[in-house]
């Protein structure tokens, strides 16, 4: 087992990540701390699995609709499905002033630099969603009504590319520690990068709504929000995967916590990237504490 150096901060920072082999100053003023790389389990039953990027905002009224969607997605497919609940553009934005129902009004702020990011890149409308990030119709971001069409038309097929995630939780800083192994399952010649994303479910604030099975209208003081993107551990636009002489690479990251984050209900979502064509090649979903 190898003992990894990180150099974690004392102060909240939001991501750093490396290659295993070299420690990562994530920012001053700072502490060593030392972490034992964890042995993984050698691979067995691997599936394919996709992933639904939600594009969604407290103060959009058709949203909840959508989240009920994906809620639904998940059900029916179980574990071969992972949602990312994005929350950007106008209708993330804070507005305390907004205090027509409930107190305190819409003063959350759950927009992050990759959510800003995505949202650009893949979305034009609310709520909207991607599928593995594939165009259908020549476009990525697709109304609620064609998510689930899009789910059921994609050929099942063996997966290429297997991840493994193991979280290490050191509680003493504070601090989130995420390996990820990628092992190749066949040959591949694409460019391939890694995106380490984490979500946090069972947060409750105002949402505007109007469908009256969802809630109240017009707007649900209490609404659970799920699956929602907090931050990204991994670069926004994920981290080169170099497979030239071997079937699978090692990557590690060291996220200091927000006191405002749940750790027990957070998770780790790691996606394989075409670097090329932006399709997502597999995904995992992993809990980070117990």
């Amino acid at each position: 087992m190898k003992k990894l150096m990180f150099f974690a901060a004392v102060i909240i920072c939001f991501f750093a990540c490396d290659k295993i082999e070299k420690p990562y100053k994530v920012e001053t003023p700072h502490v060593l701390i030392s972490v034992d790389t964890p042995d993984f389990p050698a691979l067995e039953n691997v599936i394919q699995k996709y992933i639904l990027e939600e594009f969604t905002g407290h103060t959009c009224v058709n949203c909840p609709q959508g989240h009920k969607i994906a809620h639904d997605l998940l059900a029916s497919m179980g574990d071969t499905l992972v949602v990312i609940s994005i929350h950007a553009g106008n209708f993330a934005v804070p507005n305390p002033s907004d205090t027509t129902t409930c107190s305190g009004g819409y003063n959350a702020d759950y927009s992050t630099q990759a959510g800003t990011r995505y949202a650009t890149k893949f979305s034009d409308n609310y709520p909207s969603a991607t599928i593995n990030r594939t165009q259908v119709g020549g476009k990525y971001g697709l109304g609620r009504a064609d998510w689930q069409p899009t789910l059921d038309a994609i050929v099942r097929q063996a997966p290429s590319i297997a991840i493994q995630t193991t979280p290490i939780f050191n509680t003493s800083q504070d601090t989130a520690f995420v390996f990820v192994k990628t092992t190749l399952m066949e040959s591949t010649t694409k460019s391939l990068r890694l995106l380490v994303l984490m979500t946090e479910n069972e947060i409750y604030s105002a949402q505007k709504n109007n469908k009256a099975s969802l809630g109240t209208i017009p707007d649900i003081c209490d609404y659970q929000h799920n699956h929602m993107l907090r931050t990204n551990l991994s670069s926004v636009e994920g981290d080169p995967l170099s497979f030239t002489d071997k079937t699978d690479e090692l990557k590690a990251y060291a996220l200091p916590m927000l006191s405002s984050w749940k750790k027990e209900k957070c998770n780790i979502v790691t996606m394989i990237i075409d670097a090329d064509t932006e399709e997502v090649i597999q995904v995992e979903e992993t809990q980070l504490a117990e």
